[in-house]
């Protein structure tokens, strides 16, 4: 939807003076505090983020839809600070137009249904990835077991030796028992 976007500037028109008697009439509405991404901003996230967008740009319905509806919503966070009145108001806008609350729905259901294909596709390539380590593990487990056990062989046939030597060695310091016969 966005994915040419490279720049997006809003010019601020000078204000003009206002009356007294006006501006005392006037009370100024605060606004409405931006709530917290609950996803971290890690550039894993970003980089999820950006294929999402890719795949939801890649699918993306030509007429009014979904997305085009809740940019009109977020676009009207500026000038609206009732979260109800941005809705109904940007659903007023959009139904003059002939579109269906029916309409939004369904085109609601596609970007859902890309999501979620997405998900699947990117948990199939979790599983694919932890598969392949897995076995690579696993073969390196069977290699090293191998090794330890060929280690162990080798181990035991150097202390046959070693007892072998040790056998020899007593032997040959004892002196020599002579005998004599009469």
């Amino acid at each position: 939807m966005f994915g040419k976007l490279k720049y997006l500037i809003w010019e601020e028109e000078t204000p003009q003076k206002v009356p007294n008697s006006v501006a005392q009439q006037v009370t100024p509405i605060a606004p409405s505090p931006i709530a917290p991404s609950p996803i971290p901003e890690t550039p894993q996230n970003f980089e999820y983020v950006k294929v999402l967008n890719e795949a939801l740009s890649a699918k993306a319905l030509r007429e009014y839809d979904y997305l085009k509806y809740m940019a009109s919503v977020a676009d009207l966070a500026t000038v609206v600070a009732d979260e109800k009145t941005r809705f109904s108001t940007a659903y007023l806008a959009v139904k003059s137009l002939g579109v269906t609350k029916a309409k939004l729905i369904e085109t609601s259901n596609h970007y859902l249904a890309v999501v979620e294909e997405e998900h699947k596709s990117f948990l199939d390539t979790v599983a694919g990835q932890l598969k392949d380590k897995v076995e690579v593990n696993e073969a390196s487990i069977a290699t090293l077991e191998a090794k330890l056990k060929a280690k162990g062989d080798e181990i035991a046939k150097l202390q046959e030796e070693m007892s072998l030597f040790q056998v020899l060695m007593l032997s040959w310091k004892r002196k020599p028992v002579i005998f004599y016969i009469e």
